[in-house]
């Protein structure tokens, strides 16, 4: 008789990665360095002020407002501890924390579909994410195709809505081969909290 030890084990898979090498490449090796470049001071002070002034205070009590007053005093601290981060240090549990907080859509929430979840992220790691997310912008029209509208500035997901409009209205005209419209439901896809 075992004794269970193999019962949640599987052996280990190698992956097989050659799939890889049927995409074409469309970030070049400068935009991967450009991505990883060690921000300048300019380009954290560029990503603070952009950020909400008046954001709701992350776990260790700063917000937005503190860091464009105090920017002349922080900003050394600042900008090494962003530079650490781009030069592959771990950013402490300090800079990383943040308070999950629901918040209750009606009154007396049973539900948690009642409730709302919000984060509430220290300031200072909004720093490195608004940096990244800068960068990775000006890379999306080259990894993401025309015929996405949804989620890209410029573009509205409304388009595609229309155009599957005309497509439906016009399903029933004779056409070689036939018609065909595929419903796809991508709630799982995108999970969110509403």
């Amino acid at each position: 008789m075992g004794t269970g030890c193999n019962l949640f084990t599987q052996p280990v898979q190698k992956s097989d990665f050659s799939i890889l090498n049927k995409i074409d490449n469309h970030i070049t090796e400068e935009d991967n360095i450009f991505l990883i470049t060690i921000p300048t001071t300019e380009e954290v002070k560029e990503a603070i002020f952009s950020l909400n002034l008046n954001s709701a205070a992350g776990p260790d009590g700063f917000n937005g407002c503190f860091y464009h007053l105090c920017w002349d005093i922080i900003s050394n601290d600042v900008v090494n501890m962003v530079q650490a981060f781009f030069e592959g240090q771990r950013m402490s549990r300090f800079y990383t924390s943040t308070c999950l907080v629901l918040i209750p859509k009606v009154e007396s929430p049973s539900f948690f579909s009642q409730l709302r979840l919000i984060s509430l992220s220290n300031f200072s790691n909004n720093i490195v994410s608004k940096i990244v997310t800068n960068r990775i912008t000006l890379m999306l029209p080259k990894i993401i195709s025309e015929n996405q509208t949804g989620f890209m500035k410029g573009r509205l997901i409304t388009e595609n809505i229309l155009l599957t409009q005309e497509i439906v209205k016009d399903i029933g005209k004779k056409n070689i081969g036939g018609n065909m419209v595929i419903k796809l439901d991508m709630d799982k896809e995108y999970d969110k909290i509403s």
